[in-house]
């Protein structure tokens, strides 16, 4: 299933380092879910007593804290190997 995000620059601003931080804007994004991933999401909202919401942004924020960095270096170095590969120079 794919995924859709419609947030643009605003997330990037977003205080995701604290669950008390003050936001003073909220960004809507809308996600198509694989069942399976519905149902356990389904399942966490019940064992938790938590909200969708409240647990899709807890994941979100583990994850870009945890993977934030990880996912732009891999990005640059897959840039810098096609605009070698552009350029004719080997990688």
């Amino acid at each position: 299933m794919r995924s859709v995000f419609d947030a643009g620059e605003k997330a990037l601003r977003l205080p995701w380092d604290s669950e008390r931080a003050s936001v003073r804007s909220m960004t809507t994004i809308s996600l198509e879910l694989p069942d399976p991933l519905a149902e356990a999401l389904k399942a966490a909202e019940a064992e938790t007593g938590s909200n969708a919401r409240e647990l899709a942004v807890a994941a979100l924020r583990e994850f870009l804290g945890e993977h934030r960095f990880a996912l732009a270096e891999s990005h640059q170095r897959e840039d810098i190997a096609a605009a070698l590969r552009e350029a004719g120079v080997e990688s």
